[in-house]
């Protein structure tokens, strides 16, 4: 075999051994032709957000009506109300979801929240706070809904959501938006069980991408942009040792043949 063939022979073998994935080794959720997923139809809304175990939640309870959260006077404790009259004790305090779905509230106990959203939980606890205070007045936010953002290469955020209405774009905003490395035409946002989850494509690339851009996020989505794919640079970094070997074998068979 002749010293051109053998450099070639190796020069192949670098090649096939070159793949994407052995290129781009970093990339997440790549798609799988094999893998059998459900398309997300976006049909749901802010209202459909319902409350799951692990979640965190603040709730502020004040009495007549919440007239302890607007009266001015009493903020600025002019009639020595500093700003707590109205307001029961053992509020604006976060309590968390146990696994089991059950939250522990002060004075009333208990409570199964799991698949309550959050205008649901917060006109229960103003039913069950009444027998204790007069014209209870509830302000319930959960504090820790989150979606999962992937842009690009190695450009990774959790983002929290800042209300229940934050759309596709919004999130990609608070994410710092798109790099040179991503590809604005292949965004996906997954959703559900990762056994088997809802994925929907998005084009944001052109104006009529708008139209999925104001989808509504839930917690725990996950945004992935399909980063660039640079083969030119990425395959001379691979093959440069491969390159480096074979100009040294040729130089060690053409010094053994003199």
């Amino acid at each position: 075999m002749s010293t051109f063939r053998v450099c070639l022979f190796l020069i192949v073998i670098s090649l096939i051994a070159s793949s994407c994935q052995v290129l781009f080794p970093n990339y997440l959720l790549r798609e799988d032709r094999k893998f059998t997923y459900t398309e997300l139809v976006d049909d749901t809304s802010a209202t459909a957000q319902v409350i799951m175990p692990g979640d965190i939640i603040n709730f502020q309870l004040g009495t007549r009506d919440g007239y302890g959260f607007v009266d001015v006077i009493e903020r600025v404790g002019v009639s020595g109300g500093g700003g707590q009259q109205g307001q029961a004790p053992g509020t604006n305090i976060n309590y968390v979801v146990r696994t089991d779905g059950i939250a522990d509230f002060p004075l009333i106990g208990e409570l199964n929240v799991t698949g309550m959203t959050r205008i649901d939980l917060q006109e229960l606890l103003e039913e069950k706070y009444s027998v204790i205070y007069n014209d209870p007045f509830i302000v319930l936010t959960v504090t820790n809904r989150r979606a999962f953002v992937f842009i690009g290469r190695g450009n990774a955020k959790v983002i929290n959501l800042p209300t229940e209405n934050t759309t596709l774009i919004e999130v990609i905003a608070l994410a710092g938006g798109l790099t040179n490395d991503s590809k604005a035409r292949k965004v996906r946002v997954i959703r559900g069980d990762y056994d088997q989850p809802m994925i929907k494509k998005v084009n944001l690339s052109t104006i009529s991408g708008l139209r999925d851009a104001d989808m509504i996020i839930q917690p725990y989505d996950l945004i992935v942009v399909e980063p660039t794919t640079k083969i030119a640079p990425e395959l001379l970094r691979e093959i440069t040792p491969v390159l480096s070997l074979v100009t040294t074998l040729i130089t060690i068979i053409l010094l053994v043949r003199r």
